[in-house]
C-alpha cells in the first residue's frame, strides 16, 4: 500500500507539472474552454493512471514472469480505462473536444513514461534486495 501511495503521490505531482507546463499556450490557443478541458484530459489520465498501477503493485512480491504480465495486464487497464473516460467526458458535452483529446494524449504518453520508470524502479531495488 504504501508503494502505491508512493506512485499516486508522484503521478498527483506529474499532473500538477503538466498542467503548469501547458497553463500559457493552452490559454493563448484556446482560451477559458481550452483549460477545462486540458484540466479534464489531465484528470482522466492520472485517474487510468492510478487504476493501471494496481496489478504492478499488487504482484511485485511475486516472481519475475508474473511481475512482467502485470506490467502488461496495468497498461491494458490503463488503455482501456484512458478510452472509457475520455469518451464519457467528450460525450458529456461540458468540454472542448479537441483540447481535450489533445491533452489526453499529451498527459497519457507523459504519465506512462514517469510510471514506467518508477515501477521498473521498483522492480529493480527488489531484486537486488536477498
Amino acid at each position: 500500500m504504501a508503494w502505491y501511495l508512493r506512485f499516486a503521490a508522484l503521478t498527483v505531482v506529474a499532473g500538477a507539472v503538466l498542467a503548469g507546463i501547458g497553463y500559457v499556450p493552452t490559454r493563448h490557443v484556446a482560451n477559458t474552454p481550452g483549460l477545462v478541458a486540458m484540466v479534464a484530459a489531465i484528470a482522466v489520465a492520472m485517474l487510468a493512471t492510478l487504476v493501471g498501477l494496481l496489478p504492478p503493485i499488487l504482484c511485485m512480491h511475486a516472481e519475475p514472469l508474473k511481475r512482467h504480465n502485470a506490467i502488461l495486464l496495468g497498461m491494458a487497464i490503463r488503455l482501456f480505462a484512458t478510452m472509457l473516460l475520455t469518451t464519457a467526458v467528450a460525450l458529456s458535452g461540458g468540454v472542448a473536444v479537441q483540447p481535450l483529446l489533445l491533452w489526453v494524449a499529451i498527459s497519457y504518453m507523459a504519465l506512462l513514461f514517469v510510471d514506467t520508470i518508477a515501477v521498473v524502479s521498483l522492480y529493480r531495488q527488489l531484486e537486488r534486495k536477498p
